[in-house]
């Protein structure tokens, strides 16, 4: 399983849908590489069972009074892009939903939801938060104006994952650049990289209070300390514990088939996995993660 770890059909494995079709994201888990003993392990068979069962959506925390209510743009409509957008709606939040066949084709989905059916164009122009949600390959298929014009202070939230097997070989990420940094540059705008490493399962039902022990961790890597505190904020309404990863040149510690990849872990253990990735294994994890994905995209083409 590729892209997002746990969902509800094989189909979404973190990040593991075409590319041909932006609008139905998702992927599998793959097992990460030399994961210390500390570590919770999620063998693909285990992964691939859960992604049959079904979702319960979990209680989300609902914002105070001082927080203000954000309008978020999200670009893709698969298990990730809806199960976000579903949370972040009965959060309160304003939420307008894009795929790649337009807005006609999320209707039922949108009014399902409560969120608003729109273009990318619209999406990405609809609040202070926009979420790029997509197979990494599709992120070129984007209008090349997308971000043109956009207030310096609209967050760009990446939640992608590099598959050779369904994406193609990018030469840039092969050769040391991270995911995230690449999304950046065809984006022409500075990207968050978050939700790249939680299946949707776990996104939908393990929600929980902050002070939980056990509560799981998300890391969020970017730039920008003020657009890390809005996704940050986000995280923590939603039921997670954030926890801030770096710059986006260290987004790597968080791809597939790192010790941090998909291992609903908490703030302590997630920390640890983070600092145990190693550098040089990048081609190591990537390739024991597409390798682990690849019958999943297999079985997709031949659809």
């Amino acid at each position: 399983m590729p892209s997002h770890c746990n969902s509800t059909s094989v189909a979404n494995i973190p990040g593991a849908t075409r590319a041909r079709d932006f609008g139905r994201h998702e992927a599998h888990q793959a097992p990460a590489i030399g994961v210390s003993q500390n570590f919770i392990e999620h063998p693909l068979e285990e992964a691939i069972t859960t992604c049959h069962q079904p979702v319960r959506d979990t209680p989300c925390r609902v914002p105070t009074p001082q927080e203000p209510r954000m309008k978020i743009g999200i670009i893709g409509a698969g298990s990730i892009g809806a199960t976000l957008a579903r949370k972040w709606v009965k959060l309160g939040h304003e939420v307008s939903l894009a795929n790649s066949r337009g807005p006609d084709t999320l209707r039922e989905l949108a009014a399902e939801i409560g969120a608003t059916p729109v273009t990318a164009v619209q999406a990405a122009r609809s609040g202070e938060i926009v979420v790029v949600t997509i197979p990494q390959r599709a992120v070129a298929d984007l209008p090349k104006d997308l971000f043109i014009g956009l207030p310096t202070d609209v967050v760009v939230i990446d939640t992608g994952n590099y598959y050779p097997t369904r994406d193609g070989v990018i030469s840039a990420i092969e050769e040391g650049l991270p995911d995230s940094s690449w999304v950046s540059e065809h984006l022409g705008r500075p990207v968050i990289k978050a939700f790249n490493n939680i299946g949707v399962q776990s996104l939908a039902e393990k929600s929980t209070p902050k002070g939980t022990p056990g509560r799981v961790a998300l890391s969020v890597a970017g730039a920008s300390p003020d657009a890390k505190a809005k996704a940050m904020r986000l995280i923590d309404e939603l039921g997670f514990d954030p926890v801030d990863a770096g710059g986006i040149e260290d987004s790597w510690r968080q791809q597939p088939g790192t010790p941090a990849y998909c291992r609903d872990l908490d703030v302590p253990h997630l920390k640890d996995a983070l600092a145990a990735a190693d550098r040089s294994r990048i081609p190591e994890y990537r390739k024991a993660a597409d390798d682990a994905a690849k019958p999943f995209f297999e079985a997709q083409n031949r659809r």
